[in-house]
Order: C-alpha cells, then sequence, then structure tokens
C-alpha cells in the first residue's frame, strides 16, 4: 500500500495575525509577546501573532462596550440581517474554513466538517432570535398584581475558549 502525501498549500489565512480593536485591524502592542500558532499535527507555523498588551485588551474592551450600546437599541430586523449575513459568509466559505480548521487543530476532515456545520447552524438558528425575543408577565403572590420581565443584553463578556474547535467555540 503506497501513501501519497501531498505537499500542504500555502494557509489562505497566513496573513492573519492582527486584532481587531476599534472597527480596524492592527498588531498586538507587546513588545516581547508573540505566539505561535502551529499545526499540532505536523508542527507546521500557522501564524505569528504579536500579543495583545493591557492597554489594547482594555481598548478592546472599551470599543467592544460602546458597540454593544447600538447593537442593543438596534432593531430585531438589523440584527437578524447581520448574523444572517454572517451564516452566509460561513456557507460560502466553507470548504476553506474546514481546510484552516484542519490545519489550525490539526484533526480530520471528518470533524473539522462538524465543526463546521454546528458554527454555521448556530448562526442561522441566531438570526431568528431577534425576532422572539420577548417580555413576559409573570404572577406574583400580591393579590392583584403582576410582574413584567424584560430581556435585555447583558453586556460585553470575555471567552477564552478551547483550541480544539475555534470557529464554533467562538461563535
Amino acid at each position: 500500500m503506497s501513501t501519497n502525501i501531498v505537499p500542504e498549500s500555502p494557509p489562505r489565512y497566513a496573513d492573519f495575525t492582527k486584532q481587531y480593536i476599534g472597527g480596524e485591524w492592527r498588531e498586538g502592542r507587546s513588545s516581547s509577546h508573540v505566539i505561535e500558532d502551529t499545526n499540532p499535527f505536523n508542527g507546521s507555523v500557522i501564524a505569528r501573532i504579536r500579543g495583545a498588551s493591557v492597554e489594547d485588551v482594555s481598548e478592546a474592551y472599551r470599543c467592544a462596550e460602546r458597540a454593544q450600546l447600538g447593537w442593543a437599541v438596534s432593531s430585531p430586523r438589523e440584527r437578524s440581517t447581520i448574523l444572517r449575513r454572517a451564516a452566509d459568509l460561513i456557507l460560502r466559505r466553507r470548504d476553506e474554513i474546514i481546510e484552516a480548521s484542519i490545519r489550525e487543530v490539526g484533526g480530520v476532515r471528518k470533524f473539522a466538517e462538524i465543526v463546521w456545520y454546528f458554527a454555521w447552524s448556530i448562526l442561522d438558528t441566531a438570526s431568528t432570535y431577534p425576532f422572539r425575543a420577548a417580555g413576559q408577565i409573570v404572577p406574583t403572590d400580591s393579590q392583584g398584581e403582576e410582574s413584567l420581565v424584560y430581556r435585555e443584553p447583558l453586556g460585553v463578556i470575555g471567552i477564552i475558549s478551547p483550541w480544539n474547535s475555534p470557529i464554533n467555540l467562538t461563535i
């Protein structure tokens, strides 16, 4: 039995080494911390990324906080449209996302396809939620009274997601 080894083509996102802060891509400001993202299967370097400084993280938080205020007052149609566009983008870029996932986690194609499907499915479903969010009237123990419950955005949160399914876990 012979094994055909096909050389890995250059990664499409090899230059994906910046941080998205305040509507623009920029280098991290850490002067000494460089993150080397490697393919765990073969050790090849996918990208070298200059780490974020404390100032970068603080600025990213402040920018996200300002953006969240606009998101909170946007209409259900606007929010749904944005999430729908994201789902459509993932659908159109299915193959390249799967290939990037295989390289980044050193995984097998079937796992990458499943992860891609979950990421797309989450966004596809999420695009319907802006029209489903509603307040509730709930009973109280006091006679003749009721409580109104409104759903409001929580605000900005920070996460550190595991490496094994980055697109799915980030979404």
